[in-house]
């Protein structure tokens, strides 16, 4: 699989591409890397795709509570392999909104955080 980075400081803001095997499937990428790191990283990035959904509820205007019963029976959907970092995809969409929606989200990232 190819990964593909974004331009970054750290990266002199070049594109970094390179070529992983992960594996084709669930057998070969416990064959390769091993049955702990497959679900640890498996773990990491369910709770990544957590939190994107929260924000995005967040995002849509839907309060704490709402937020909260909607995640209560979450499940992971099918999700795009892409091998480009998401966090750049997510910051993408906050710059599109408004700088007083902005400042909206920012408040209820921060008030949740603090519970």
């Amino acid at each position: 699989m190819e990964i593909v980075t974004e331009k970054t400081k750290k990266l002199n803001e070049q594109v970094v591409k390179a070529e992983v095997n992960l594996g084709e499937n669930l057998q070969e990428a416990i064959a390769i890397h091993g049955e702990e790191k497959v679900f640890n990283a498996y773990l990491a990035s369910a709770v990544i795709r957590a939190r994107a959904k929260i924000v995005a509820y967040a995002v849509s205007g839907l309060n704490k509570e709402e937020i909260e019963a909607k995640m209560g029976d979450w499940k992971l959907d099918q999700g795009r392999v892409t091998g480009e970092a998401g966090l750049g995809s997510l910051l993408k969409k906050f710059e599109k909104l408004s700088p007083d929606k902005q400042k909206e989200l920012i408040a209820k990232l921060l008030a949740s955080s603090s519970e």
